[in-house]
């Protein structure tokens, strides 16, 4: 049962697990490199002043 939704669920949270676990181990492989996580720009909308 590929298609039920509950299983398809378990393995996208197994996948997300995989991914994070290949993530720190390459963050904990290359020490020298400081991990900063680039901030992407996004300009908060300014609210227009009710009267």
């Amino acid at each position: 049962m590929a298609d039920d939704p509950i299983d398809k669920a378990i393995k996208e949270a197994e996948d997300k697990q995989q991914k994070q676990r290949e993530a720190e181990k390459q963050k904990s492989a290359e020490p020298s490199k400081p991990t900063t996580p680039t901030p992407s720009p996004t300009p908060s909308p300014t609210p227009s002043p009710k009267p």
